[in-house]
């Protein structure tokens, strides 16, 4: 499921964006969520959880913090979201490249669904590379890799922690060793004979601990802290 925010200062515009985002959706037969906001700092309020979110509208011309400050906060916990800055004038460009916007939409009626069906179309188009169906004791679903949290091996069988709507759990038969082989290229990293995390979700390592964004603490092995740690300072920028 698609989990969209939109941030936007004026109620009128955000129940545009909303409406032509969901007739899109609908038409291509997505599940989604979408969400509306006042402001920056009503969006920031979330935290970490902000990191539930896929895709996220920021209106940039907003009272208090305006759309590329807000953008800023959340790359400090997200380098994945996909970031959207809506505008009625087009003079951000650099701003919208040092936090990695996707895309401007104008707030221009006449332009305006054309523009969301095209930004739209790439992120899923970017976002379906990552799709994966596994089968779970629940039954086969399909899973976006990059929601993936962390990985764990309880005996036989293999707990997936899953960032959607919100934190779920998913089991299914197998070994780890098996998993993660096919996960690595992924940005998964091995931390313990019984661990797998997805490293764009750690924000700190210390002490034999890697702490994640939804508060999670788990445990290193010797075995693997300086593979660890040499993970996490490249994922950071500082290797």
């Amino acid at each position: 499921m698609l989990n969209i925010v939109i941030c936007d200062d004026e109620p009128h515009f955000q129940n545009r964006l909303s409406e032509l985002i969901a007739g899109y959706l609908d038409c291509l037969g997505c599940e989604y969520a979408i969400t509306c906001m006042n402001s920056g700092e009503e969006l920031l309020q979330q935290g970490p959880d902000i990191t539930k979110y896929d895709i996220a509208f920021l209106d940039v011309q907003m009272s208090g913090l305006d759309g590329i400050q807000t953008a800023r906060h959340i790359r400090e916990v997200s380098e994945d979201m996909f970031i959207v800055f809506v505008t009625a004038f087009i003079s951000y460009s650099l701003d919208g490249y040092k936090v990695s916007a996707i895309r401007y939409v104008l707030k221009d009626e006449s332009g305006l669904k054309d523009s969301l069906e095209e930004c739209l179309s790439t992120i899923i188009g970017k976002m379906n590379y990552f799709r994966r169906c596994f089968e779970f004791l629940s039954g086969v679903k399909e899973v976006l890799i990059d929601k993936i949290l962390y990985i764990e091996s309880n005996l036989h069988k293999v707990r997936f922690f899953i960032c959607e709507d919100k934190k779920r759990e998913y089991q299914m038969y197998g070994k780890l060793d098996t998993v993660f082989e096919e996960m690595k290229s992924y940005g998964f990293v091995r931390i313990h004979q019984s661990y797998m995390v997805n490293m764009k979700y750690v924000i700190s390592v210390e002490r034999y601990i890697a702490r994640l964004v939804d508060g999670t603490e788990i445990n290193i092995s010797k075995k693997y802290y300086k593979e660890t740690m040499t993970a996490y300072m490249k994922a950071r920028g500082n290797v």
